[in-house]
């Protein structure tokens, strides 16, 4: 098991990890775990030692005349016909300028389709592009405001990219990780000397606690 996460709670898989390196993560995980990767300043060396550990596993195969050299041309070609983006200027939040790189773009092409949506008392959202069954959306969450307790369907991965949280497990600032599973159930809540922004992935619904989840067990949601 890889433990990225603060504090107690369920830790990435070897499977996981492995599809992440190898490009068969699902494509919300692994927009999340290069985020984090680079806020940490792991992203290069980590990719390198990843790298690494695939080629060494492969049969060595040998390449056509010429081979290197025809890759090589076909890179150039497709990195001069890269359009520009079409989604400039800068996020809504000015705590968003600093993104990491494999967030950046996202989120003005987000921001360019749709605006940031209620999710709940003092709560922002705003859904990220992304496909696959894993949702991935950016969280703002006002100073000292809080979401519902809850449990999970399934995974939660929750990236703090700004400000900083607590879920009673742990304390998370700026590049902190956060896993929780169908047995997590917690409360995050932002600190109060700033609002707090989070990219959050999940994967299947919340099961919120309380009135609330009496509401959302009535009602079938």
């Amino acid at each position: 098991m890889v433990n990225l996460a603060i504090g107690e709670g369920p830790t990435l898989d070897e499977q996981t990890v492995a599809a992440i390196s190898s490009g068969r993560a699902e494509p919300a995980l692994t927009l999340l775990v290069e985020s984090f990767l680079e806020m940490r300043g792991w992203a290069d060396r980590t990719a390198e030692a990843a790298s690494g550990v695939f080629l060494e596993r492969e049969s060595p195969t040998a390449m056509a005349a010429g081979a290197f050299e025809r890759v090589m041309a076909a890179i150039d070609a497709m990195e001069a016909s890269q359009p520009v983006s079409a989604f400039g200027g800068g996020p809504r939040y000015p705590e968003l300028i600093r993104l990491p790189s494999s967030l950046s773009d996202l989120v003005r092409e987000a921001e360019a389709r749709r605006d940031w949506s209620y999710a709940g008392p003092g709560i922002r959202s705003l859904r990220l592009g992304v496909e696959g069954p894993l949702q991935a959306e950016l969280l703002r969450i006002s100073p000292g405001a809080s979401t519902p307790k809850h449990s999970h369907s399934g995974r939660e991965f929750t990236l703090c990219l700004s400000g900083g949280f607590s879920d009673g497990r742990a304390a998370y600032g700026p590049g902190d990780l956060s896993m929780a599973d169908s047995r997590t159930v917690h409360q995050p809540v932002a600190d109060a000397d700033g609002p707090c922004f989070v990219l959050a992935v999940t994967e299947g619904g919340l099961k919120f606690k309380g009135a609330l989840g009496f509401i959302q067990r009535l009602t079938g949601a």
